[in-house]
């Protein structure tokens, strides 16, 4: 988690946008529990996981959505 951090203070420094995906809760067989953090940049690259898959990449589509409107935003999939 230190390494995550360390990245956004990175991406601080540089003026760099990102978003950052937490999973909030998690039910059933999960690769990643309640807590798991993403950051994603505006050209689609990330850092870390928050389990992968398709649910991963929804996460992402709505993380580079969040770069037009500015707007943060709470998702249930």
């Amino acid at each position: 988690m230190k390494k995550l951090y360390e990245d956004i203070l990175d991406a601080f420094e540089r003026f760099e946008k990102i978003a950052v995906a937490t999973m909030v809760t998690a039910t059933g067989s999960t690769p990643r529990k309640a807590g798991a953090k993403m950051l994603i940049f505006p050209d689609g690259s990330v850092r870390d996981s928050i389990g992968g898959g398709i649910f991963e990449s929804l996460v992402i589509q709505d993380a580079l959505k969040v770069f037009e409107t500015g707007s943060p935003v709470v998702k249930t999939y």
